[in-house]
């Protein structure tokens, strides 16, 4: 009796697997690759470290922010402190793989210290910048999950 089973079948499997695999490694690689960093913030292996001028100058004058979404406005407040008369600020928000959902906003002064400005829907997994160039100064930013708010420090 002969047997039914596709023994072709079964020595071409690894082939086939290896050439879907093969692709969708050069796909994704093409697709999601490295993207530049912004500003002067470098890649030191999986460590991201960011030891600029920029960020001295900003723990030089103390500076230090919350932001809070008001998810209803659709609006960011952040209150600064530190030295610095700034009348507007730049938030630049970047997503580490997808650099088509990077964005940069204006933040308005509203009273000293306080600042308002328009906020994207979609900010989980962003990444967050603060700055002020002709003061040359900016800050790190991270999300706090404890007081659902976003911290900028000086990272040095």
């Amino acid at each position: 009796m002969r047997s039914s089973f596709p023994w072709h079948w079964l020595l071409a499997l690894p082939v086939i697997a290896s050439v879907i695999g093969g692709v969708s490694m050069v796909v994704l690689a093409f697709g999601h690759g490295d993207e530049t960093l912004p500003f002067d913030t470098e890649r030191t292996g999986k460590l991201t470290t960011n030891q600029s001028p920029s960020v001295m100058r900003a723990a030089a004058r103390g500076l230090h922010a919350r932001a809070h979404v008001d998810a209803v406005q659709g609006t960011l407040e952040l209150a600064l402190e530190g030295h610095s008369e700034a009348p507007s600020l730049e938030l630049h928000l970047w997503h580490p793989t997808q650099s088509a959902r990077d964005e940069r906003l204006r933040l308005q002064r509203i009273s000293p210290g306080h600042y308002r400005g328009p906020m994207p829907q979609a900010i989980e997994g962003m990444n967050f910048l603060l700055s002020f160039q002709p003061e040359g100064w900016e800050l790190g930013g991270y999300r706090s999950p404890e007081h659902a708010a976003i911290e900028f420090v000086p990272s040095t």
